[in-house]
């Protein structure tokens, strides 16, 4: 059995890691304080495909894997666990059931209406 990551994952990990570094965690102490949702980085996210990791690419995601979305959520849990929440709920990057093609394109643009957990 091989445990070593796939380039592709090792690729979106890296993405998200520099992401996260350079315009998360700088935010990060200032996120917490207002315990306001950063709105900015929920759109950053959605801009950089994060949010349609789980979607598949023909919805506008990116058909990453169970793996991929937890490696996402570790890099962006390491500078701001708050940032991993949006006002709905839901985690980002989530883990769906088949949602159809018209929800799950907006989800992985960010701009889903409704989600239930």
């Amino acid at each position: 059995m091989d445990f070593e990551f796939s380039e592709e994952q090792v690729a979106i990990r890296d993405t998200i890691r520099e992401l996260v570094q350079d315009r998360v965690a700088p935010r990060a102490a200032e996120i917490d304080e207002k315990g306001e949702y950063p709105k900015d980085i929920e759109k950053l996210f959605a801009q950089n495909g994060i949010l349609g990791i789980p979607f598949p690419e023909q919805y506008g995601g990116i058909s990453g894997s169970s793996v991929s979305i937890c490696m996402g959520i570790e890099e962006i849990a390491k500078a701001c666990a708050s940032s991993l929440r949006t006002p709905n709920g839901r985690c980002v990057p989530v883990q769906t059931v088949s949602l159809g093609p018209i929800h799950s394109a907006s989800a992985a643009r960010g701009s889903s209406g409704a989600w239930a957990m």
